[in-house]
């Protein structure tokens, strides 16, 4: 029989509420609730966010049924950069750095290198590695570390790890040809002869000697055959082939050597926390569900645009694709036997894509069309300004205002402007006037000039009316309502120029 039993609960936003013993089960009033669904404890950590809703700590609590006798204060801190990215970690066990991780991101925010340092708590020696890695588009297919390189063939259009090739390059310690003969001889070689040397070594060891290298040779006395038997043999990389072998889902639970053998397995919960691991040989093998990879110094798996953490079953920051991936932030698949989430985006589930016989890049087609059309941040900007204007067939005006506009730079992403705008006109009439103008476009503005051109028509009974509209170089139009003293009427097409200073763009 087992020693408890352990019941996980999540409320209608999907967020893993306090893990219960079998015996008790709180009212409905006692249970907790997580504002912007942050989970603010669980049966062992205590969480906290950043203002941004990015996990900025993890600290180890026991719960009164907890049979533990002992366990370390273990607190985790997590620093991000302005993306949002992860890119500092630290663990301390009774307030002694224990694990330490710093990560580095290409431009399109794939994870390309990490430093980790991590403390054996035997030896109390600290082991620090430097790991590298290459991408195909979004699937990681090559990790780099301590000399031994890792590729990762998959099914194709798919995130389903297929093929595992490990291979360590052999350490080269061996002296060229010229490097033994000098230490024979006790002499030192001019740079040319060490070139020439080199050369002929690169044609034995191919068995071609060109014809200048034959002349030389019979020049100084020297036998190909002779020189042959100084060169120490290459180092050979040592290249073992493993065949994954993975659940319905894609998640690697094997791996499977050339003879048929096993020579590592895994059991895995349905949330990715380890149960059982066998690996005799040691093998790293970090590949968890769709996507995801194991980092042994944070017990989280990264997962292309976050973090994972297999405790929590949910993400460590919020969607970056925001309400789009769900109504909860943070949340991974709800049902982790039938979904996955290779990107760290978007719940997908293998029936669904099974049952249609859909690729990788079928399944995201899909989930576009099942969205439904995108709509783009409304972007545009209204302003008021102030001027004075006079046409003879030909004129200009010239005019000083105030906007505001829409801002991807800002923070409340709206930002305030001055701008000065000078026009000239061409057309049919007579007139004169000042007043004021009311402008709305579809272009943001931002701090430099800009050019536009469009049509105007100016005067009435109660003074001066202008309409005008116009279209900048972008194709982004405008339409302007102006209000004013003045005489006279004019029609014709405008030519304008705008210095434009805006506070934050």
């Amino acid at each position: 029989m087992p020693d408890a039993f352990i019941t996980t609960l999540t409320d209608p936003a999907g967020n893993r509420t306090v893990t219960l013993s079998h015996d008790f089960i709180p009212a409905p009033e006692e249970r907790h609730l997580w504002p912007d669904n942050r989970t603010g404890q669980d049966e062992r950590y205590t969480y906290r966010y950043d203002k941004h809703g990015n996990l900025s700590e993890k600290r180890r609590y026991l719960s009164g049924w907890t049979a533990e006798e002992y366990a370390p204060d273990e607190t985790h801190h997590y620093h991000y950069d302005q993306s949002h990215r992860l890119t500092q970690y630290r663990r301390e066990d009774d307030s002694q750095t224990s694990a330490q991780g710093r990560y580095v991101y290409d431009p399109l925010g794939r994870r390309v290198g990490k430093l980790t340092a991590i403390v054996n708590p035997v030896t109390k020696q600290t082991d620090t590695q430097h790991s590298w890695y290459g991408w195909d588009g979004d699937r990681l297919v090559l990790s780099e570390s301590q000399g031994t390189q890792h590729y990762t063939i998959y099914q194709p259009g798919s995130f389903v790890p297929l093929v595992r090739v490990e291979q360590m390059k052999a350490e080269d310690h061996h002296s060229t040809l010229a490097e033994k003969l000098e230490r024979d001889a006790e002499v030192t070689f001019p740079p040319e002869l060490h070139q020439r040397l080199n050369l002929i070594e690169q044609e034995l060891r191919k068995n071609q000697l060109s014809d200048d290298t034959v002349q030389f040779l019979s020049a100084t006395g020297l036998k190909a055959e002779n020189l042959a038997l100084w060169l120490e043999p290459e180092a050979e990389s040592d290249r073992t082939i493993h065949l994954y072998h993975c659940d319905h889902l894609g998640t690697p639970l094997a791996l499977v050597n050339r003879e048929g053998h096993i020579d590592w397995h895994i059991t895995l919960d349905p949330w990715g926390n380890v149960l059982s691991e066998h690996n005799p040989q040691s093998l790293h093998q970090p590949l968890r569900m769709q996507g995801q990879q194991y980092d042994e110094e944070s017990g989280l798996h990264y997962n292309r645009h976050r973090y994972y953490d297999p405790q929590q079953g949910r993400y460590i920051t919020q969607d970056p694709i925001g309400l789009a991936g769900g109504i909860n932030l943070y949340n991974y698949p709800l049902n982790p036997i039938t979904g996955n989430d290779p990107l760290g985006l978007s719940t997908w589930s293998n029936e669904v894509g099974s049952a249609f016989n859909l690729p990788y890049e079928g399944i995201g087609a899909a989930i576009d069309a099942s969205n439904g059309p995108h709509y783009e941040p409304i972007s545009g900007s209204i302003s008021l300004d102030g001027g004075y204007s006079g046409d003879v067939f030909t004129g200009a005006s010239d005019a000083y205002g105030f906007g505001m506009t829409t801002s991807e730079k800002s923070p409340i992403h709206m930002d305030a402007c001055v701008y000065h705008t000078l026009c000239e006109h061409e057309g049919v009439g007579i007139a004169a006037g000042y007043g004021g103008t009311g402008t709305i476009s579809e272009s943001p503005m931002s701090t430099g000039t800009g050019d536009s051109v469009g049509y105007m028509a100016t005067g009435g009974l109660l003074g001066k009316l202008t309409v005008s509209g116009a279209q900048d170089s972008s194709g982004n139009k405008s339409v302007s309502l102006g209000f004013g003293a003045g005489e006279g009427a004019f029609v014709g097409k405008i030519t304008c120029n705008q210095s434009t200073k805006c506070l934050m763009n």
